[in-house]
């Protein structure tokens, strides 16, 4: 099995053509009204091919974008009408860093979901913590172990002008991991088609339960929203939206002389 989004990255965007990444943002938007909170700089972590980042950038935010696949990166960089925003950095959400801190960070379509245990989402926590201002914001939504429950498992097949892929949904119940396996048909040079497969994993979470994680990670977890609304999230939601914030700097009180 090749490395996930690697032949995937290639008709990533035909594949995901059915999802509505204006409401998506318009959503995002939302939640800085309801927070009252409008950040100058954003980092969009797990960027993939940059269809949140660019459209962020185009609302005048100054944007980073970081992804763990080249071959995502290399996709949203052909995108790029302005050489100076977004800028694009590969890193593992684990371990990546930047060159200056930001006002929020963004996480979306599930990707915290690939932290496959609780110490790799603190880990990958503690990361955000540290790009971060203080007082900042980090919002990201995940799949719960009840989404993960309702997956039927199965063979699905999807077809576009250069590609077929075959998408094997997987299902353990025992540990609310979800698997998925790709065989892609990509018809590249002298019009051959070539087989590639990879793999994707990713682990269902609880509300409570990440909550504590964040909390662990030292940020202050003020909403758990039901996907793309301003409703309260319960354990049995099949997406929730953390709303995170990174403590503000602690202040030195002056004493009289």
């Amino acid at each position: 099995m090749g490395k996930p989004y690697t032949a995937l990255a290639q008709i990533y965007d035909e594949l995901m053509d059915v999802v509505d990444y204006d409401n998506w943002v318009s959503y995002i938007l939302q939640l800085m009204d309801y927070l009252e909170f409008y950040p100058e700089s954003i980092l969009d972590l797990a960027c993939g091919t940059g269809n949140i980042t660019h459209r962020l950038a185009e609302k005048g935010f100054k944007l980073w974008g970081v992804d763990i696949s080249s071959e995502m990166l290399k996709k949203a960089e052909e995108k790029k009408s302005n050489r100076e925003n977004p800028r694009f950095l590969q890193g593992d959400m684990r371990s990546f860093s930047l060159p200056e801190k930001v006002d929020m960070v963004i996480c979306l379509y599930d990707s915290i979901n690939y932290m496959l245990t609780p110490r790799a989402v603190e880990k990958m926590a503690g990361r955000v913590k540290k790009v971060l201002q203080p007082g900042g914001l980090f919002i990201f939504d995940f799949n719960t172990r009840a989404r993960i429950r309702r997956i039927r498992p199965g063979v699905h097949l999807f077809e576009g002008t250069n590609y077929s892929c075959f998408w094997e949904d997987k299902v353990d119940l025992n540990k609310d991991r979800w698997k998925v396996d790709l065989t892609i048909f990509l018809r590249e040079k002298e019009e051959k088609y070539y087989r590639y497969q990879e793999s994707h994993e990713e682990q269902g979470y609880g509300k409570s339960e990440m909550v504590m994680i964040m909390e662990k990670a030292g940020f202050i977890v003020e909403e758990v929203f039901r996907a793309y609304s301003l409703s309260s999230g319960e354990e049995d939601d099949e997406r929730l939206y953390l709303i995170n914030r990174k403590p503000p700097a602690k202040t030195t009180k002056r004493v009289p002389q």
